[in-house]
């Protein structure tokens, strides 16, 4: 025999007991009973006034022992998404939406054999916001009240967890606040003095940003933290706190940090950091120990992600230097192709890579020694799939790509990753670098790549002096970001159409301390990538004037081997 459906038995009993004569009840008292089949409608008042059609009747209808069927009429389905029934706070049946007419939603609750009192809700959904329609059951009485609700005006609860009232603080300072409102947060805005520094829309509020007071004045100050409703609704409350940096070097006209990125190939051995020799034989050529040892790293390599490697970090300490990798969001394999769709900036905003990226992180949360981070160098060109002119990218795409990824690393609690934002220098047709910034809360230190390419035949471009490579980027720089200090994080000189030896000589020896006194690191780009001369023994006379350029006693030396402050600090 075909069984009847539940539904359509279940809309047979409704009418079955309609027809019967179920009738409509005022709230009883209390010692009133209702008989199987009664039923009690009540007028429910939606959230929003102006919507006052929205629910214009709940029907309950007493269908056996203990047992009620609820049923909300199409005509109050209007922008309706769900509706619940809980019984004393939990959720007991969700009523099902049907496509006809008649039923409207509808659903059915039993109570327990053992309670003598329930208190039921239905909850009902919408567009505008939510209706609790109150239904208390004690034992042997039915009544029903309705909780009459009103446009949200309510404001959110907001409080400032950290730091404490009247905390003395100073360097990049954690502020953090719980925030709560029955409808939702949208978001908590931090505010020092008055200034936004940043917004989170999730809890734990305050993950999404910093107040670096390094640029702030000593002496009290004021933080914000004001909470607004997904209706707009808004709270605020403040503290004050005592802002105390101590006394560190000037950013400008102090110690450099200096080093290379180093090919070995050359002298037939392996690459920096991989191979000690080809570190031990730049070294020598210099004629000095260096404090940073450069290399870099793509996410993927022939379709397998690249994780963080601890033993190349520890090789690079243990000769008491820095290591400073290019991370870079490309597959190796492409051979450098700008156009790699899976790797566009939009993919690791929506979270294609977290997995890796958090994977990666906490490898170098996890070794915990301080190192340089170059994410996605020289993005202000278009010879890398991260540009925001190559690949299918948009404007605004790549600082969004970057403060997702630094909230990874920030929430596995990779602090000792010091971020080093890297364009190229700026050209004819290069992207705006305000565009592409960050801002200060994500980044530590502020770097450029720079060449003075001369006429090698590889590609002549002409003569240019260190000056004229670096100081139209260096003031970009400046303005930008004035209170990070300057890497030149890549550069280089050819032999071809000028003297080179003299270049360093006028660059590393002089102008980096006479006119770029904020270039607080420098590293050489000791590779002949391209087929071009870079390397500073491409002559005996180079070779010289860097040895003697780099033996000035500003250019520290390999004395980092127990380095454990981050972000990492100019000299």
């Amino acid at each position: 025999m075909e069984r009847i459906p539940r539904a359509v038995l279940a809309v047979l009993v409704l009418l079955c007991a309609l027809a019967a004569g179920a009738r409509t009840l005022a709230p009883a008292p209390a010692t009133a009973a209702p008989a199987p089949g009664a039923s009690t409608r009540a007028t429910l008042v939606p959230v929003v006034q102006a919507e006052a059609d929205l629910v214009r009747g709940l029907r309950l209808t007493r269908v056996g022992p203990r047992r009620y069927a609820f049923h909300l009429p199409t005509s109050a389905l209007r922008d309706v998404r769900s509706a619940e029934v809980h019984v004393d706070g939990r959720v007991r049946a969700r009523l099902a939406r049907r496509a006809s007419a008649l039923l409207g939603l509808r659903g059915h609750v039993t109570l327990a054999a053992s309670a003598r009192a329930a208190v039921v809700r239905v909850v009902v959904r919408h567009r505008e916001g939510l209706s609790v329609h109150a239904v208390r059951l004690p034992s042997g009485t039915l009544s029903l009240a309705t909780r009459r609700t009103t446009k949200d005006t309510t404001a959110p609860t907001v409080a400032i967890t950290q730091p404490a009232a009247w905390a003395t603080v100073g360097g990049r300072v954690a502020l953090r606040a719980d925030a709560y409102d029955a409808g939702g947060v949208a978001r908590v805005e931090f505010r020092a003095d008055g200034v936004l520094l940043f917004s989170d829309t999730t809890a734990p509020y305050g993950d999404a940003g910093v107040w670096d007071t390094a640029g702030v004045a000593d002496g009290v100050h004021t933080i914000e933290a004001r909470a607004v409703d997904l209706r707009g609704n808004s709270a605020s409350t403040r503290r004050t706190v005592t802002v105390s940096n101590p006394s560190s070097p000037s950013p400008t006209g102090g110690r450099v940090l200096w080093g290379a990125y180093i090919d070995g190939t050359r002298w037939g051995f392996g690459d920096a950091p991989w191979d000690a020799r080809t570190m031990d034989r730049f070294e020598a050529q210099a004629g000095k120990r260096v404090s940073i040892v450069h290399w870099g790293q793509p996410w993927y390599r022939n379709g397998l992600p690249q994780p963080f490697y601890p033993n190349d970090y520890a090789a690079v300490r243990n000769r008491g230097a820095i290591p400073m990798v290019n991370w870079n969001s490309w597959e190796a394999s492409a051979g450098g192709a700008p156009d790699q769709p899976a790797f566009r900036l939009r993919e690791i905003i929506d979270g294609r890579y977290d997995a890796y990226i958090r994977s990666w992180a906490t490898g170098a949360r996890d070794w915990g020694k301080p190192l340089f981070l170059r994410f996605n160098h020289e993005m202000n060109g278009t010879w890398y799939p991260w540009s925001e002119a190559r690949n299918g990218n948009g404007a605004g795409e790549y600082v969004q790509a970057w403060r997702h990824v630094h909230g990874i690393f920030r929430a596995v609690g990779a602090t000792n990753v010091t971020w080093v934002w890297s364009p190229n220098t700026v050209y004819p047709g290069s992207i705006a670098l305000a565009s592409l910034y960050p801002g200060d809360a994500y980044v530590d230190w502020v770097a450029m790549d720079g060449y003075n390419w001369g006429t090698n035949p590889i590609k002549p471009s002409g003569w240019r002096t260190f000056f004229e490579v670096f100081r139209p980027t260096y003031d970009a720089l400046v303005a930008l970001a004035p209170t990070k200090p300057i890497m030149i994080a890549e550069t280089g000189s050819s032999e071809w159409g000028g003297s080179k030896a003299a270049w360093i000589a006028d660059g590393i020896g002089t102008r980096l301390a006479t006119d770029f006194p904020r270039v607080r690191a420098l590293v050489w780009f000791d590779w002949n990538a391209e087929g071009m001369d870079w390397v500073i023994e491409s002559s005996a006379s180079a070779q010289a004037a860097f040895a003697s350029a780099i033996a000035d006693p500003r250019y520290t030396t390999n004395e980092f081997a127990g380095l454990t402050a981050s972000p990492i600090a100019a000299p």
